[in-house]
């Protein structure tokens, strides 16, 4: 159940053709407007707030306390976790390809004392974590392939709690992706004699656990 996720990813990337990394546009540059002998008085100020409205039902947030998040992610059984920035680099070519889509994947039935084993479940996959723990820098969670392409995702002891009790820690999933030759892709075969598309993977994102041990 593994490897079509991983091929997945590096399949568009083999296809698609040759393009140059984004190139960042300078900024538009409006005319100054000449001025003028005479200029109309200010209006008074208002005394309405300024986008009351848009504030008013925003949650505050405080940071969790380092001790805090390490002891919640020992002690959590399932994340949902939410990824949408995406940096992925093709060997093949040296391209770097930027994105921003959003995806959702589970980790559940976590256990990080004994098996140190999860699950892991989205729309393209439902499949173990072959290692899960943690450390001082939060929760590991290891996953690998049929082929050897590995998937770690891990999520940091630092994040926030809302005034609603929601809890959010911040996360990276990274990837290291290779195909081989004989490998079936989106039902084509890797033929030759050479490996394809090394490539590397980075998402940031954010988790929220949504089942703890009492």
């Amino acid at each position: 159940m593994r490897a079509p996720l991983a091929l997945a990813l590096v399949l568009p990337l083999v296809a698609c053709s040759a393009e140059g990394p984004p190139i960042a546009k300078d900024p538009s540059r409006a005319a100054a407007a000449p001025e003028t002998s005479a200029r109309p008085p200010a209006p008074p100020p208002s005394s309405a707030p300024a986008d009351a409205t848009d504030t008013a039902d925003a949650p505050s947030v405080q940071l969790l306390p380092y001790a805090t998040a390490r002891a919640l992610l020992t002690s959590v059984r399932a994340l949902r976790c939410t990824f949408g920035e995406a940096s992925r680099y093709l060997f093949e070519g040296r391209r770097r390809v930027e994105s921003s889509e959003p995806w959702t994947v589970t980790f559940d039935a976590i256990d990080t004392t004994s098996k140190h084993r999860a699950r892991v479940i989205s729309d393209a996959i439902a499949t173990d974590v072959d290692l899960a723990t943690v450390n001082d820098v939060g929760l590991q969670l290891l996953e690998e392939a049929p082929g050897g392409n590995r998937f770690l995702t891990t999520v940091f002891a630092v994040g926030g709690r809302t005034d609603r009790g929601e809890v959010t820690l911040i996360a990276a999933r990274s990837a290291h992706i290779m195909v081989t030759p004989g490998t079936r892709v989106n039902g084509r075969e890797v033929t030759g004699p050479y490996a394809r598309a090394p490539l590397a993977v980075s998402l940031t994102g954010k988790c929220t656990p949504i089942a703890v041990n009492p």
